[in-house]
């Protein structure tokens, strides 16, 4: 019980400080305080925290760009045609009109080791979505379970705890 009023002395002092008051200014709360439980749904908070949560949409964006790198590789392996025109100065008789192809038959393995790094690397930007998604949701769960712990408190005191203790000390 002390330590309890010690605490609530420490809390007075510093809402207080926060009021730009000296800190031993004494106050009484003009209202009675009243606890209204929520009752939060799981499934539409976690939908709202998947939904608003920026390292979420980070390590989307992410995958988006891996894949993208995927599409690159692959088209190293497409032949390339370049058609060129091309003229000195209008005065000139020089000019001159080439056709270019670039044909990827002997890379060695270059295209194919690119797509296999590419799908790596896409595959690790996924398992990096699938842990902030579980981080996120953790997250959510921690805090629907503080609420519910302290709605049990606050249903411990309203029941009369609170009066029962202090009929101990």
């Amino acid at each position: 019980l002390s330590q309890a009023e010690l605490d609530l002395d420490s809390t007075k002092a510093a809402l207080n400080t926060l009021l730009n008051r000296p800190p031993n200014s004494e106050f009484t709360p003009a209202d009675t305080l009243t606890f209204v439980d929520i009752n939060p749904d799981v499934t539409a908070l976690l939908a709202a925290g998947l939904a608003n949560r920026p390292e979420l949409k980070v390590a989307t964006a992410e995958v988006g760009a891996a894949q993208g790198q995927i599409d690159a590789a692959r088209a190293e392996y497409r032949p390339d045609v370049a058609l060129e025109a091309r003229k000195e100065s209008f005065d000139s008789g020089d000019s001159g009109v080439a056709i270019s192809f670039h044909l990827p038959v002997f890379d060695w393995g270059s295209s194919r080791s690119a797509i296999k790094q590419a799908k790596i690397r896409e595959s690790s930007k996924q398992q990096q979505v699938e842990s902030v998604k579980n981080a996120i949701k953790l997250e959510v769960e921690q805090a629907i379970l503080a609420e519910r712990t302290a709605a049990k408190v606050v249903e411990y005191y309203e029941a009369g705890i609170l009066a029962k203790s202090e009929q101990l000390a």
